[in-house]
């Protein structure tokens, strides 16, 4: 059966809840360095992945409820955020459901406007396959090129019910209101990254319809900003890929494997600078310092070197750092800083309650050391923490192998018995919340919203 053509046309507007004021006039951006921000997945995601939480309701799954959005995006504001780095997940909302997922974005962006916050907008991430019910390649032949919502919405609920069967996961007290059970699902998985570059020949007959679907939704993302009123006033800049070089964790490390995610970054970046020139743009490092010594900084040279030849041109240097190797870290990004002529820095994804991190009451040593380095490099820098909100995002950790805990969140969003009553919101951290007041007591941020 052959797929009817796709035509790019934005979705309509979802309505807006006429609680909230007009959105005002648009300001200028906020620049990537003077980002306040932090990781943001809706309280109704699955784990590390907003992976059917921007749809509308389709419970067990997720579902992207309003008014919690507008509380969540709300108390990020309160605190004094001005950003929100939205995460992974977001592609195969897309494919199920392009409309609804198209009305729940601008819904999103239209809160953030009234709040003065933007938006990084993540496409791509390198990450570990859920349990499934069909191998993961098989499963995305079938998929991707078919539009195949109700197989692809089946599909990730059948994973979820094989993370369920995880006897580590037994046990776990389900908040109520929670939709689902954790489960990461990678975009676009590393099959896809890994033939990119002949992708049509390597899954026929389906190689070719695939690449040509994933980039419309680039396209379509890039519209959105660049294009609607509600977009441009939200926009922020754009996470080209998470964490490229972590896809070595297939395979041992060398230049070759780390060069593996370069074809789809670059499509990914012609295919956003075609419709919205001039964007920001980035790709987030997991670290641009190797604890383990085996590399030291030699892959963050090497993208940069390969950014370079393939003209992406990167407008700020992003990424992930912790507190055993933060110091190193900020030496290393001041250097390419200088090596870039200024590129601008964001510190992203700092801060874990995860035990291996050892992180929670050490958020004002992070902040501080952050901060010294500021007149090193001549400019502000931007930061992403993950993140603010406890999100349904859990793992497991070396210290604690039998036991799933939260890995992020300074301040616990409280779901309610109905979905009619408001959230409520609790700190968790009080050193770590009172040091990241004081952080963000400066910030730069566009104009409030007159009263209505």
């Amino acid at each position: 059966m052959t797929r009817p053509p796709f035509v790019l046309v934005p979705a309509p507007p979802a309505p807006f809840p006429p609680t909230l004021p007009r959105p005002y006039v648009p300001t200028p951006a906020i620049k990537p360095r003077d980002f306040k921000g932090t990781n943001y997945l809706p309280s109704t995601a699955l784990n590390l992945s907003n992976a059917l939480a921007m749809l509308d309701a389709v419970p067990p799954g997720g579902f992207y409820w309003q008014p919690y959005v507008e509380q969540e995006i709300g108390e990020i504001a309160r605190v004094g955020f001005n950003n929100i780095r939205l995460h992974s997940g977001n592609f195969l909302c897309w494919l199920i459901d392009r409309n609804g997922f198209m009305r729940n974005l601008d819904h999103l962006a239209r809160t953030c406007n009234h709040h003065g916050i933007v938006i990084t907008y993540q496409f791509w991430t390198t990450g570990p396959e859920t349990p499934a019910p069909l191998p993961y390649r098989d499963m995305l032949a079938l998929i991707y090129p078919s539009w195949g919502s109700s197989f692809l919405h089946n599909y990730i609920i059948q994973s979820i019910v094989l993370e369920n069967a995880d006897a580590r996961r037994r046990g776990r007290l389900v908040p109520a209101g929670e939709p689902g059970i954790p489960a990461y699902v990678p975009e676009p998985g590393e099959p896809i990254t890994h033939d990119w570059p002949k992708l049509e020949s390597a899954w026929p007959p389906n190689g070719a319809a695939t690449k040509q679907l994933m980039l419309m939704y680039v396209r379509e993302i890039a519209h959105f900003f660049a294009n609607t009123p509600t977009g441009r006033e939200a926009f922020g800049s754009y996470d080209l890929y998470n964490e490229p070089e972590l896809i070595y964790e297939l395979a041992p490390p060398n230049i070759l494997i780390l060069a593996l995610c370069l074809p789809l970054i670059k499509d990914t970046y012609d295919a956003v600078i075609q419709v919205h020139p001039g964007a920001e743009v980035t790709v987030g490092f997991s670290t641009i310092h190797d604890r383990d010594r085996a590399f030291g900084d030699v892959r963050i040279k090497f993208y940069m070197s390969a950014f370079a030849r393939l003209g992406v041109r990167l407008t700020y240097l992003s990424f992930h750092m912790d507190v055993n190797d933060m110091v190193q870290s900020l030496d290393i990004a001041r250097r390419i800083s200088q090596q870039n002529a200024g590129l601008p820095i964001v510190v992203s994804e700092f801060w874990h309650t995860q035990p291996d991190f050892d992180q929670t009451g050490r958020l004002g040593e992070i902040l501080f050391r952050i901060f010294e380095t500021q007149p090193k490099v001549g400019a502000r820098i931007g930061t992403q923490m993950w993140g603010y909100l406890e999100s349904n995002g859990w793992m497991t950790s070396a210290k604690a192998p039998n036991v799933l805990l939260p890995i992020d969140g300074i301040v616990r969003p409280i779901l309610p018995s109905s979905l009619t009553q408001p959230l409520s919101f609790r700190v968790k951290h009080a050193y770590d919340y009172a040091a990241l007041q004081v952080w963000l007591r400066e910030v730069v941020r566009k104009p409030k919203p007159p009263r209505p």
